[in-house]
């Protein structure tokens, strides 16, 4: 009896090291797993955020782009606006001098006639 109790502790001892040792074996292969599937979500993850941080900078790009357009037409704007207000400016110097000339003329014309005049008394 003795012996038939020692065996059957042999066998359920081997029976429980070989059901340890599956066990171990299955969870090994299951924390292999899960670590291959944490490593792929990461590789995605990271993947998604290159691509995020790229769609970022060409859109960065692009509203530097649209900026600097909008500030070379307020820049061509105010160019235009300003050679209009010189031309403006140049043509209105003009009137002022051709009215000038004009006021010089009359009054030489005046001085001239208030002399000849008084001369033509004196005669």
């Amino acid at each position: 009896v003795e012996e038939m109790l020692q065996q059957l502790q042999v066998k359920w001892q081997a029976a429980a090291e070989a059901s340890s040792t599956e066990r171990a074996s299955r969870l090994h292969v299951g924390f292999r797993a899960a670590d291959q599937q944490l490593a792929e979500q990461l590789a995605s993850i990271s993947e998604a955020m290159h691509q995020k941080q790229a769609d970022v900078l060409e859109a960065d790009e692009q509203l530097v782009a649209q900026q600097l357009k909008v500030t070379e037409q307020r820049l061509q704007e105010l160019q235009r606006s300003h050679d209009k207000a010189a031309v403006q400016q140049q043509q209105q110097v003009a009137r002022l001098q051709k009215t000038a000339q004009q006021e010089a003329a009359r009054r030489k014309a005046e001085t001239e006639a208030a002399a000849a005049e008084a001369r033509a008394k004196l005669e």
